[in-house]
This record gives C-alpha cells, structure tokens and sequence, in this order.
C-alpha cells in the first residue's frame, strides 16, 4: 500500500508527472482508473493505463517446483568455467548464471586480471563445456586494457585446443569401448536398434559383415558354375540384397545422426563432418574474435553508473547472447558519493543490486561484480572487509577474496596469492592458490 512510485517499473518521465500531481504512494493512486487518472494529470490514456496496469493491478510471482529446478541444474550448463583449475575447483565448477557473484581483494591482486578472462571463457563452445555467449564490460576505475585482453586471449587459445585434443582422446577411448560392446551383439541373430546404432557409428563392423556377404557371394558362386543360368539368377538376387542393404544403411545413418543431433554432448564428437567444424573453428580461433564478443562501456561518475544499470535490460533483450556482466568496480563511485559510513541510511545500493538480480534470473545471466576493502574495528583489532556494508553484503551469492600470503618455508620468503571463497550456497568455506602469468590466471 505505502509502496513509492520509484520502485515500479515506470519512465522517469512518468514518475516526475504523477510527483508532481501528487502520486507519491501507491496508496495514492487507490480507486482511480484510467479516463479519471488521465484527466487530474497531464499523463495521455496511454500512459494512464500503464500506470494503473504496473501499480494497481497486482502481478502474479511465478513458481517452480523442487523437482523442476533439480531438472534444470542436471540438464543446462549452470556455470561459466575460469579456466582456472583450483578456482573451479573451489567455485563447484565456476561462475554461476542467474546469481550474483563478489571478487574482492586488495589493489594489484588479480582482480581486473580474473574478470577479463571470465569474458573471454564465457565465449568458449558448448562442445568445450562453456556456453558460447557474450559479455557486458562495465569499467569504472579505467583498469581494462586491451593489451592485457589480446594477451590472456592468446592463453585461453591454447588451453581450447588442449582441451579439444583432450575431449577428442577422451571420446576415441568411448569408441574403442563401443567397438568390444557392438562386436558381442553381432553375434546375436536378433539384433536390437543399438546393435544397428553401434554398428553405423563403428566402422569396422561393417567393413567384416561386407567381407562374410563377399564369401557367401563366392561360395554360392562356386556351387553353381555348372549352371550357367542359376549363377546369373543368384548373382542378380545378390546385387539386388545389396542395394537393399545401402539403402538401409544410409537410412540408419539419417536416424542416428538425428538421434546424436537431440543428445548432444560436450564429448560427442563421433560425427566426423562435425568434428572437422569443430577443429576449424579452434584453429581459426584469434584474440579479435574474441574481442570482438566483449561489450565495453567506461563509466566516468555515478550519474552514468546507474543509468547505464537501469539500461541493462534493453541490452539484454537486443542481444540474448549475452551471458556474464561485469562491473569493475561496483564501489569505486559510490564509495566516492556516499562514503564509506551508515550504508543501511541508502536505499539506491539495495536499488542497485536487486535491479542486477532482477536481470540475472530473468536473462539467465552471471552477474559479477568487483568491490573494495576497507578497513573495519573488531576487538581494538583492524579487519579489512568488502565495502558497501551489510546492506549489500546479503546480495552476492558468493563472494570471493583474493589476498597474499607469505610463504615463510621459502627461501626468498615469496608472496602466494590466496583465493578464499567466504560465503556460497553450496560451497563450504575453503581456499585455494592461483596464479598470475602473462596467458592469465592459472
């Protein structure tokens, strides 16, 4: 009832007319309909009606069961790998779609260095387990460069076609167990439809039941040399069974092709018209392709922070494809704007984030935003925490801090970079060691 008109999905140009005809509340707008709203405003029947329909008329939230959400985790891809093996290993797998996710840590860390490779990864086919979509780039702090983004695409690159030729070996080792199986089920007069779908998918098979046809042909042959007129009989029955055959054969292959096109997995590469895309597309992959992917937006102050996340949507709509935004940093203006004290007085950063989650369930998107540490006082001892207080701590998913740890075992007393995973939903509290090289974060 008290509700402000603010929070509905209205223009700017509409809220500033009711304000200002003194609709501030939905409370405000109780009993009124669309000819009466029109006439006590200057708003046109149009908009009127879009008032009544977002404020008055009450949405029904959808619902999905239990059973259906387990349904939808076991069969879409539901997270954008790193490339990074211990921190997919600690991020079950990587970035999670429809969630926000949280990289803190300290300046010259990794954390601008993680964020251009996630836009690169997301990019990455299904056949290579990732999810083929773009990225939205939203740089406050003047830290992406291009430099850096054509370098890490290199590695990633590299790790592809490591990854295919991995896949490819993984998927050759499946054949030969598919070969054992196909050969006792020939055996069997009755043969099942597998038996047929093995034996189009091996080669082999076939090549020995055309050798044993052959025989038979011959032996045949021989027993009737003496009668002329019986061997051309027998030969026309012959060539006849094999047309019959290669028509058969050709119409296995069509259903079996369908049959892999419907289960399509990362690993199933027994298509060899397919695997030859494949294996053009990875080595046809190069830095500006990758680029080229990547949806660049620099933000100069706070204004433009949060028209441009208020914009986000249309882009979306404009572009499905589009799979991970990132925002680095989330707190660099706002910290600027409101300061570091007595977050929970702000309604715009509980605003801000719920639009970003909004817009992470309803496009099927990551969302991962990129904050500061400050320093906060527990027991007269200093703790360094992510900024933006309480208030928006609760958003984030998951939330990941990136920090330094000296190793006093080595000799030249190094520094080990440390990726602590501090809140998930599914993940216990745990770490694990990265590292920054010149292809990006290992």
């Amino acid at each position: 009832m008290y509700r402000p008109i603010d929070t509905f999905d209205l223009s700017k140009h509409i809220r500033k007319i009711l304000k200002n005809s003194g609709f501030y509340q939905r409370l405000n707008l109780q009993g009124y309909t669309t000819s009466k709203l029109s006439e006590e405003t200057a708003l046109t029947i149009e908009e009127a009606s879009q008032v009544i329909e977002a404020v008055c008329s009450p949405k029904k939230i959808p619902f999905q069961t239990g059973t259906k959400l387990l349904e939808n985790d076991q069969t879409k891809i539901n997270r954008i790998f790193t490339l990074s093996l211990g921190l997919d290993e600690l991020l079950n797998g990587g970035i999670a779609l429809q969630q926000m996710t949280e990289i803190s840590g300290t300046p010259g860390i990794g954390k601008t260095n993680l964020c251009i490779q996630l836009c690169l990864a997301v990019q990455l086919p299904d056949f290579l387990g990732g999810v083929g979509g773009k990225a939205i780039y939203v740089d406050t702090e003047g830290s992406f460069s291009k430099k850096r983004c054509n370098e890490i695409s290199k590695g990633i690159i590299n790790k592809a076609k490591e990854l295919f030729e991995k896949c490819k070996k993984e998927n050759n080792s499946q054949q030969n167990i598919f070969s054992i199986q196909n050969k006792q089920k020939i055996s069997d007069e009755n043969n099942s439809i597998e038996d047929v779908v093995l034996d189009r998918i091996i080669p082999e098979n076939t090549n020995e039941e055309n050798q044993r046809t052959k025989k038979i042909t011959k032996t045949k042959r021989e027993e009737t040399e003496k009668d002329e007129n019986n061997t051309k009989e027998i030969e026309m029955e012959i060539e006849n069974k094999k047309e019959n055959d290669d028509e058969n054969e050709k119409e296995n292959e069509n259903e079996n092709g369908k049959k892999r096109g419907e289960n399509n997995n990362i690993l199933d590469l027994q298509n060899i018209s397919n695997l030859n895309e494949r294996e053009n597309f990875i080595n046809n992959l190069n830095p500006e392709s990758f680029s080229n992917n990547i949806y660049y937006y620099r933000i100069l102050n706070i204004y433009e922070q949060l028209s441009l996340n208020n914009s986000l949507k249309k882009i979306l709509i404009k572009d499905p494809q589009i799979k991970i935004i990132i925002i680095d940093s989330v707190s660099f203006f706002l910290r600027q704007s409101f300061g570091d004290n007595n977050w929970n007085k702000y309604p715009i950063v509980s605003t801000y984030a719920q639009t970003l989650l909004k817009m992470a369930n309803t496009f099927n998107v990551a969302i991962v935003v990129v904050n500061h540490l400050t320093t906060t006082i527990k027991n007269d001892q200093s703790e360094l925490i992510p900024s933006l207080g309480k208030s928006w701590s609760q958003y984030p998913s998951e939330k990941l801090l990136l920090f330094e740890q000296h190793d006093y075992f080595s000799s030249n007393s190094k520094k080990n970079r440390i990726a602590y995973l501090s809140k998930s939903s599914i993940q216990k509290k745990s770490s694990c060691q990265f590292h920054i090289s010149l292809s990006g974060v290992d």
